[in-house]
């Protein structure tokens, strides 16, 4: 998770990348399977209306292999 406080002007956009050490919220490792990564930003634009949560949030889904000394 990451909290990023920014205002962005008309035009302007953010990118980002992260990386996970393939643990569980546990902090438990994670083996070979299909996993789903939600992402979620919060936004808020100044002086209007909510914006749609549609446009804010992302699913992605992913596999992650064997090591290659089990297979």
């Amino acid at each position: 998770m990451a909290l990023i406080y920014k205002t962005i002007q008309p035009g302007e956009s953010l990118k980002w990348q992260d990386e996970w050490d393939m643990t569980n919220k546990e902090g438990k490792k994670l083996g070979s399977g299909n996993y789903k990564a939600a992402i979620k930003i919060l936004a808020k634009q100044e002086g209007s209306e909510k914006i749609n949560d549609d446009q804010m949030n992302a699913v992605i889904n992913f596999s992650l292999p064997e090591p290659a000394s089990e297979k």
